[in-house]
């Protein structure tokens, strides 16, 4: 009778737990059926439920960040033995960047990927991973990022709506553009496709370009039609995304090093057990680490994809002039940010000491 009223206790917390959960982002469980009874095993030992959680990014599934999302969702698979399975909706199959992102928040989708910035439509202190010449080289993304300082960020930017993990660097943002840009003067008037995230947008529009705010899942469109003359983005995205086919020109801007990073809703993380907490970011901390190391790899590779398609490569002299020209306008932008300005001081300090 002890041994019954156990397993009936067993049983009671597994089922609270059960629910705790599905209650939590509309989750799905998937109960898998008892094992036959020639295996051996009892059918307590083989009934097992799968939690099923739901990520959604808008990346193209060739890009680097997809694929270190499914390497991700693998490794979850396999290292809880498939009591999790995480399913991957890309390149905007469950929205926007907005909509998977405020899904995410209200917990009506269980996890997001994007970039930090984008995450800005819910805290602006999100816009501090785009700030331009935030960090000067990959090495000191690659440092923060290994810091507490990006803990501490993330959990700034994430509040109660949000748990981040696995941070990382997704390359250098360069100027790509189907005219050419040989210096500050010949961005006046370009028609620039920029996030529609201030950060990403306003330092464009302070150097003079007419900046256009189109979603990621529309930039090859509007290259294609005409509509804007360019865009910024790492290197391995415009490529994976097709947009070397219709450009022109690479500039070697590398105004941001930016960086993304998955996000359980905060609600739904919190319900986890310390040791699922510890699994999870221990996978994508693994996934992070080959996505980080790969970008830093490659740029080389990548820029020189982007001559084999046809593509000149400009390198610029004057950047010295596009980065007094934003300065101070772009301090005075966020002045009313609470905390934003000190952050991106305590940042810069940070790349400075690593060098």
């Amino acid at each position: 009778m002890k041994t019954n009223g156990r397993k009936l206790l067993a049983w009671m917390l597994s089922m609270s737990m059960l629910l705790g959960l599905t209650a939590c982002g509309n989750i799905e469980v998937e109960s898998k059926p008892d094992a036959p009874a020639s295996s051996g095993k009892s059918s307590e030992a083989q009934t097992a439920d799968t939690t099923v959680l739901k990520i959604g990014h808008t990346y193209a599934l060739e890009d680097n960040f997809a694929k270190s999302i499914e390497m991700f969702a693998n490794l979850v698979t396999e290292r809880s033995e498939g009591r999790y399975r995480i399913d991957v909706y890309g390149a905007g199959q469950l929205g926007g960047t907005y909509e998977s992102i405020e899904a995410c928040a209200s917990g009506n989708q269980q996890m997001c990927g994007d970039s930090i910035s984008s995450f800005d439509n819910i805290n602006p202190l999100g816009d501090i991973e785009a700030y331009p010449f935030l960090f000067d080289n990959a090495e000191q993304v690659k440092a923060f990022i290994s810091d507490d300082l990006s803990k501490e960020y993330l959990e700034a930017v994430a509040g109660d709506d949000f748990h981040f993990l696995g941070l990382q660097f997704r390359g250098a943002r360069f100027l790509q553009t189907t005219v050419p840009v040989r210096s500050i003067k010949d961005l006046k008037g370009l028609k620039l496709r920029t996030p529609p995230m201030k950060v990403t947008n306003r330092p464009w529009a302070i150097l003079g370009c007419a900046t256009v705010a189109v979603d990621m899942t529309e930039i090859y469109t509007a290259l294609q039609q005409g509509a804007v003359e360019g865009q910024e983005n790492p290197l391995f995205t415009s490529y994976s995304s097709g947009f070397f086919e219709i450009e022109k020109y690479l500039m070697n801007t590398r105004h941001v090093f930016g960086m993304q990073a998955f996000a359980f809703n905060k609600k739904l993380w919190e319900s986890f057990s310390p040791e699922d907490q510890q699994m999870f970011e221990a996978c994508a901390k693994e996934a992070a680490d080959w996505r980080t190391s790969l970008e830093i790899e490659k740029e080389t590779e990548y820029i020189q994809l982007a001559q084999d398609n046809g593509m000149e490569y400009i390198e610029l002299e004057d950047l010295d002039a596009w980065k007094e020209t934003i300065k101070e306008p772009m301090l005075k932008e966020y002045e009313n940010v609470e905390g934003f300005n000190d952050w991106v001081a305590k940042i810069q300090a940070f790349a400075a000491n690593v060098g």
